[in-house]
């Protein structure tokens, strides 16, 4: 019975508690703290590849080593209003700051207009 009981509140503790939530943020902050500094963004260096498509809300899919064919290298420490987290053994995301504004960066790409993160991210772009 009291195996029980302990399930109980170590349940109920953990649903939803202040001290749950902050380690969540801390192993978050601990992951951003791990930025890449340097990512590869497979294909070329034009604004329609530099700008995440409809599907891609956790961020811009990037590589921590160089893929096989043509990829542009970016300099992450550059980055500004962007950030690359790295998600994967061999993957990063490059995203907002802000995560509000992604909606927004995904929405550019069928603009006309070249979005503020795209020309961040083309800019921070090693040339070779």
């Amino acid at each position: 019975m009291t195996h029980i009981w302990i399930f109980l509140l170590t349940l109920l503790f953990s649903m939803g508690s202040p001290a749950m939530e902050e380690n969540a943020d801390f192993r978050q902050s601990t992951l951003a703290a791990k930025s890449p500094p340097e990512v590869y963004r497979r294909g070329s260096a034009t604004d329609n590849n530099l700008t995440p498509r409809p599907q891609d809300t956790r961020g811009l899919s990037t590589n921590i080593k160089p893929p096989p064919g043509k990829s542009q290298l970016v300099d992450t420490t550059k980055l500004e209003k962007l950030e690359a987290v790295q998600d994967g053994a061999d993957h990063a995301s490059v995203r907002p700051r802000d995560p509000k504004r992604m909606q927004e960066w995904i929405d550019s790409r069928s603009s006309d207009s070249t979005h503020e993160f795209t020309k961040e991210l083309r800019d921070s772009i090693k040339k070779k």
